[in-house]
């Protein structure tokens, strides 16, 4: 059965060489001989550069289109983690709170898609190192089984297995050549393992499907981190009044006020008392002057928290407002 038309790759013999046998073919695909090689005594070597091989496009096809979907399951396997990734930092940032980036997503994903796009521009040299590979164990199996079949059939002692590899490579460019088949169970070109990409589909349908599994977990739990963190900021902003700077009152303190026991300032400390109608985390604006008459030239906020059962105290230490003799609170906001 001549199996010629179902290798990915046609043989291509310099002038005046013989065409070699199916078997062969089929345990040598893709080899380039060296230099100056010839298969048996007589003929003339190959010009230096010669192509020793063409792609028989109607079975490399599905080769090459197998690789390029391969690339391609993976590129969208990044892109889902990457954007995924993304997404997920973005939404947790939207609330407010504290978030984790997802850094391992981002960059993993971005990664993979670029090896995908190198892999698609290197489609064809995948396919032929995959043939090359196949082939190789092709010419083993069938050296085996041939040797076996020798051995068995001899009544003189047999060959050694070099030996007769050697001889089946000089048969295979004899004059017969041509009518010989190949000595394989189906008579085709046919991988005794999966191609590589072929054996790693598993591993990408997993990939792919636990890339989805971990955007979707993900984005459900920004979707409720965000619910509960609207809700929290909902409840506490019912529960935390809304107060401007004339509902509250200051004054400053006594020299002997406990306030100034926290001063660590050697050069002393600005020290004030806010009596606050509720209680809050406010924003207070100080103000400072050279002058009781002059304008603020000076100011810098402090956060407080304010306790409406006391007095708070604001204390400042003097370097932070170095030159001014006159400070005030100009302004409260919860």
């Amino acid at each position: 059965m001549n199996s010629e038309n179902a290798l990915p790759l046609r043989f291509n013999p310099p002038l005046g060489w013989p065409t070699p046998s199916e078997e062969w073919l089929v345990g040598h695909l893709g080899w380039e001989p060296p230099v100056g090689w010839i298969p048996r005594q007589g003929l003339i070597a190959a010009p230096p550069g010669w192509a020793f091989w063409t792609k028989n496009e109607t079975a490399w096809s599905p080769l090459a289109e197998a690789v390029r979907a391969a690339a391609w399951k993976s590129f969208w396997i990044g892109a889902a983690l990457f954007v995924g990734g993304i997404v997920i930092t973005l939404v947790g940032a939207s609330t407010g709170g504290p978030f984790f980036v997802f850094w391992g997503a981002v960059l993993w994903g971005a990664i993979q898609m670029i090896r995908a796009g190198i892999g698609l521009g290197r489609t064809d040299t995948r396919v032929m190192d995959q043939v090359r590979t196949v082939s190789a164990s092709n010419k083993e199996e069938l050296d085996r089984i041939a040797y076996q079949q020798h051995v068995s059939s001899v009544q003189v002692p047999p060959m050694s297995l070099d030996d007769f590899v050697s001889m089946r490579e000089a048969m295979s460019w004899s004059e017969a050549s041509s009518s010989h088949s190949v000595a394989h169970s189906s008579g085709q070109w046919l991988p005794l393992q999966a191609p590589a990409s072929n054996a790693k589909k598993p591993r990408a349908k997993l990939l792919l499907w636990l890339s989805v599994a971990v955007v979707g977990i993900g984005l459900t739990a920004a979707v409720v981190a965000t619910a509960v963190s609207i809700g929290t900021n909902a409840d506490s902003d019912e529960s935390q009044p809304r107060l401007n700077a004339a509902e509250f009152d200051w004054y400053y303190v006594a020299d002997d006020d406990p306030a100034l026991s926290r001063c660590s300032d050697e050069d002393g400390c600005w020290a004030w008392r806010i009596v606050s109608p509720a209680d809050c985390l406010a924003t207070v604006t100080l103000g400072f002057s050279t002058s009781p008459t002059s304008e603020i030239e000076h100011t810098f906020e402090r956060d407080v928290k304010l306790d409406s059962s006391e007095d708070t105290s604001v204390v400042v230490g003097a370097r932070l407002a170095q030159g001014y003799d006159y400070g005030y609170i100009l302004d409260v906001q919860c």
